[in-house]
This record gives structure tokens, sequence and C-alpha cells, in this order.
């Protein structure tokens, strides 16, 4: 006759390897389906947001911003860095081109309305929300006036939003606006 503790001794050899191979797998991070980036001016105050989602076939880009002078022309333009100090936002590196562009990737024009508030949507097939060749996520995005593009008015980088900005209405999630126009 067996002892019952060696007939135990398989099961519990096998709990424990199924636990060593549980806890010896890394945890995937969370898939993010969307990248956020507040934009600041220099002086700190948030003049606006970027917001970039994925779809089938590629990212759809929304672009909130106001404070912005009136009768002019305004671009977002995606830099190389994501960083975005000091009053030139000098280290957000120079304007970023995806593989494949035939130039930096810029979203616009915004035309600021009578209360100096844009909007603008587009869809850029060429890029994705990340990735180290197309990808958005970590790039600044910087607001400049179409005739002064050297002198940067606000900037933001690129990033997952926080999970406290995130709320499931429905099946989409949506990200909370504090800026809705």
């Amino acid at each position: 006759m067996t002892p019952p503790c060696l007939t135990r001794a398989p099961l519990v050899g096998a709990l424990l390897a199924v636990g060593l191979i549980l806890t010896a797998c890394p945890k995937q991070r969370p898939r993010h389906d969307s990248l956020l980036a507040p934009l600041v001016d220099a002086r700190g105050r948030i003049v606006g947001n970027v917001e970039a989602h994925a779809s089938d076939s590629g990212v759809q880009l929304t672009a909130k911003v106001y404070a912005l002078p009136r009768a002019s022309e305004f671009w977002l333009v995606t830099h190389a860095a994501g960083a975005c100090t000091g009053h030139t936002f000098s280290d957000a590196g120079p304007p970023w081109t995806p593989v494949g562009a035939s130039g930096p990737m810029r979203l616009g024009p915004l035309l600021p309305d009578d209360q100096g508030r844009a909007v603008v949507n587009a869809h850029d097939p060429a890029v994705t929300l990340s990735g180290v060749r197309n990808g958005l996520a970590g790039r600044a995005v910087v607001l400049v006036r179409a005739s002064e593009e050297e002198l940067p008015r606000a900037c933001g980088v690129l990033a997952p939003p926080p999970e406290s900005e995130v709320r499931v209405s429905g099946e989409q999630p949506q990200i909370t606006d504090a800026f809705d126009l």
C-alpha cells in the first residue's frame, strides 16, 4: 500500500510548477487605443488638447484649442522628442516626419472663431499610436502660428490618458474633456 503523502506528491509538484510559471511570465501592459496631449502654453496654462484614436486604417486625430488670436492661422506640428519645457519648447526636437511621408506631420489649419476657439479633425493612415517607426506615443505636438513657425505657442506630449480620465459610456471609452468647445 502506498502512503497517502506519496500519492499527493505529484499533485503538489504540479501546482508548484504552475505557480512558478505564472509568476515567471511578465505581465502584459494594458493596450491603449487612444493618446491625449494637453496643450500648455509658455505660462503653464492649458490652452487645448490633441486626441489620437486608433482606427482600422490608421489614426484619427482631433485638436481643440482655445484662447487663440482671431484672424490668424495655426498649425500643430508633431516633433521627434517627447518634451515640452521652457518658453520656446526647444526640447521637443525637430519636426518629425513619419517613415514614407514627404514632410513633417502637421495638423491643421486651425482657424479660430470669434471667441478664439478652433477645432480640426484629420485621419492619417501612415501613423500608429505606438511603435518605433511611425508611432505617435511619446512625441511632442507643438502649436505654431502659420506666419511665425519659429515661435511656438503651446506644446503637449502624446501619451495614454490617465485611467481617471477615461470613462466608459456604452461601448466606446470617452476621454473627459475639460475644454469642450
